[in-house]
């Protein structure tokens, strides 16, 4: 890579993490084809799907990719990886490619028309760079809030960034659409497959974060993604925030790795802390003694550094 290089020769490798979702999956895909950069590859893990996902995209997108010249390759797992495992596999599978770059996303987001031209202006080879993450269904809220510097708020809508900022630093929301370089992913490795679900993210952030790695969310590009209401949900006089997952899964992965996070990137009393928000929520902002019995065994696992037992919840 050299100075002055049109960026539009960059060679990027799309990851997409795929289960059961193959109509989302297909949006997520003709997007890909839309961009007004093109990609050079796609990567598609297939967490051992059962709605017919492969024979859609290889019956009716393969021959569309193939005329525009971008090779589609589709990994098909034995059993579910979870999205931890998953984008572990894709990472992996980037790594082995030529190209320099990685694009990173779910399959029920998908990213609008200029997206990936406005994440590669600020291209670096050890980059971390997100879009804005934005509700599919109104386009004027944020699907996952952004926490403002030295404050208890929140960024919830497009209306509530001001003008003059183009780039929040430091934050950003993975893995819907992020841009990352091939050295940080050689230097930091991929996501972490033993988190499952929720928290993998996180992980790989911190450690980007301790590699030295330029994060940011670019405001001008744009992801679109579902928006689920019981993420952020107001607690303790609306002092906080706590997200209350739609699955006993997703709940037991979301406070076991959140506790394994907080105690190794911010110290024990910080897990403790998060244990004792979750405590309180399910005590008495929304009580239910069958998720409170959750938390507190998924903070035992989480203690322990067990990750072994979220698949008694699948």
């Amino acid at each position: 890579m050299t100075l002055g290089q049109d960026r539009s020769d960059f060679k990027v490798c799309v990851v997409i993490v795929t289960y059961n979702r193959k109509l989302l999956l297909s949006r997520c895909l003709k997007s890909i084809l839309r961009q007004t950069i093109k990609v050079k590859k796609v990567i598609v893990v297939d967490n051992h799907s059962t709605d017919g996902s492969e024979f859609l995209v290889t019956d009716s997108l393969l021959p569309i990719f193939r005329e525009n010249c971008i090779a589609l390759k589709w990994i098909r797992l034995e059993k579910n990886l979870g999205g931890a495992g998953g984008f572990n596999i894709g990472f992996k599978s980037f790594m082995e490619t030529d190209e320099d770059y990685l694009w990173v996303m779910d399959d029920d987001g998908y990213p609008s028309e200029d997206c990936l031209e406005l994440l590669i202006k600020d291209a670096s080879p050890t980059c971390c760079i997100g879009p804005l993450v934005i509700s599919d269904k109104d386009k004027s809220l944020l699907t996952f809030p952004i926490r403002k510097d030295n404050s208890t708020k929140n960024y919830n809508s497009l209306a509530d960034i001001p003008p003059n900022i183009t780039k929040i630093y430091n934050k950003l929301t993975p893995f819907n659409g992020t841009f990352i370089g091939k050295s940080l992913v050689k230097t930091i490795g991929g996501p972490n497959p033993d988190y499952f679900i929720w928290g993998d993210e996180i992980d790989f952030m911190e450690r980007a974060k301790a590699a030295g790695a330029p994060i940011f969310t670019n405001c001008a590009a744009k992801f679109f993604h579902p928006k689920t209401q019981n993420l952020g949900c107001p607690m303790f006089f609306n002092l906080m925030r706590f997200n209350d997952p739609d699955s006993v899964l997703k709940l037991y992965c979301y406070c076991r790795n959140n506790f394994v996070n907080k105690r190794k990137y911010k110290g024990i009393l910080f897990a403790f802390l998060f244990a004792i928000k979750a405590i309180w929520f399910y005590s008495f902002t929304q009580p239910s003694c069958k998720k409170l019995t959750l938390v507190m065994k998924a903070t035992f696992h989480g203690l322990k550094n067990d990750f072994s037992k979220h698949h008694n919840y699948m």
